[in-house]
This record gives structure tokens, sequence and C-alpha cells, in this order.
């Protein structure tokens, strides 16, 4: 499988004035992420299953299997193949993975919200369809999270950065470049970059990634009081002018 809530190249005067501790700053902690991997499978997602078994075990795998029959169906549906059924050993060579959204486990019964993903591939040549996907330049992904007034990228492991991580690119028409945080990420790609107009550094770190443009989804979160409601503002920026495309706000009652 292919699916993923910044200061590195600020002024060399801040690296002279703080090198030492931006670097064990940026070497210690938990960061990073690795993207899932969805680019050569189609997903289904929502797939409701309720099956009854002698065990557990035996309900668990024939809702795994009932998930793989409703979801090629819809597979089938959503690519003009008909929702015509095959068989479950045709289905075993097609699946690459089972995305498992929520699950309820009990003696004999098997409750759960499935994503399935099919090999594109072997899919599309069932279905007499091309694998070749029509899609975007590949874009620099650089999700920036502010909290307390404070912007981060790569420099901690952030929610913002895992939703990203997670998120399955398969069935996008945008070819989103993500850097899992490791390595020089945390240096090269941060929040100082982003608001970076420098075409020349810029074209650097695109060159670096393979990517030929720069998308940076951006989320600022607001708490209003300890254990209270949190409120998210949500934006998507593109290029070297950091220029917004758009926004959105959303409100939770608990930061859980």
């Amino acid at each position: 499988m292919r699916i993923r809530a910044l200061p590195t190249a600020l002024a060399g005067a801040a690296l002279l004035l703080g090198g030492g501790a931006v670097l064990a700053q940026i070497e210690g902690g938990s960061r990073g992420a690795a993207p899932v991997d969805s680019g050569s499978a189609y997903e289904v997602s929502g797939v409701i299953v309720d099956v009854a078994g002698p065990s557990a075990d035996a309900a668990r795998y024939g809702g795994w299997r009932l998930a793989q029959r409703k979801a090629w169906v819809q597979l089938s549906n959503r690519l003009g193949g008909g929702g015509a059924l095959v068989s479950d050993g045709t289905l075993d060579s097609l699946v690459s993975g089972i995305v498992v959204e929520n699950e309820q486990i009990g003696p004999q019964r098997y409750v759960a919200k499935l994503g399935v993903l099919f090999d594109r591939t072997r899919a599309g040549s069932l279905l007499g369809i091309s694998s070749y996907a029509d899609r975007s330049q590949p874009m620099l992904v650089i999700p920036v999270q502010w909290s307390g007034g404070v912007g981060q990228v790569f420099e901690q492991r952030t929610e913002w950065q895992q939703a990203w991580a997670r998120y399955r690119t398969g069935n996008s028409s945008i070819d989103y470049v993500r850097p899992s945080g490791s390595g020089p990420d945390a240096l090269l790609l941060n929040v100082g970059q982003t608001q970076r107009p420098g075409r020349g550094w810029w074209r650097t770190i695109i060159d670096q990634y393979g990517a030929s443009d720069i998308l940076v989804p951006v989320v600022t979160l607001y708490r209003q009081w300890p254990g209270g409601p949190v409120i998210g503002v949500f934006e998507a920026r593109h290029g070297p002018d950091n220029a917004l495309i758009g926004r959105f706000t959303l409100r939770v009652g608990n930061p859980d």
C-alpha cells in the first residue's frame, strides 16, 4: 500500500546563534510518519459488514470475505464494469489490503466498517479499463500545524502530519509527494521556508524531492480553555508565494 492534522532554512544568523539548540531539538523527540502507499491501488471505503460465525475468528474471516465482495461490486459500478460478482479466489488475487476503520468482535459475531484496497493493474485488467490515470504534476506537501502560537511541520510528530501520512491518494487526481519527516526533512521543510518567496531555494528543494510545485495544507488550532472546545481553521496554500486557495473552520466540543 502506498495514503500519510516548519524552522530549517531560516536565516543563517538563526542557525549561527542557536545552531546547537536547534540540532538538539530536531534530533530529540518523536517525529516522522511514513506515508501510506496507496498510489497503486483502488480504494473502496466505508463497507459495513455484520457476520455471525462459530467463533470470533471465523466471524471475522467471514466479514472480510463479505467486505471484499461488497467492495468489488461498488468498485465495478464506479468504474463502469456493471457490478458483476467474481469468485472469492479471484478476489483474493485482486485485493491488496483491508483497512479496519471500525470493528467490534464478539464470541460469535463480527460487526465492522472496512476499507478494501484492490490492485490497480489487476482490477483494471479484469474490468477492461486502463490502469493509467491522468494526474497532476507532482506536488510537494508540507503540512503545517499551528497550536499555541507555535508552528510545526516535521520538528515533532503532529496529528496533522499523521493525517496526511494516512491519507490514501490512489483515487486522487493530484500526485502528492509526501515526505516522511525523517532525515533532513525537518531542516529543509519548515514554517519559515513556506513563507520564503525566493524562487532559487524553492527550486532546489522541489528538485530534491522530485516535485514540480508546492502544496501547503495549514491547520491553526484555537483552544478556548483547557479541556474545552477547540476551533480549527484549515487552509490550503500553493506555490512559493504561499497563495491562499481556500479556507474553512471546524469546531469540536473537546480535545478528544
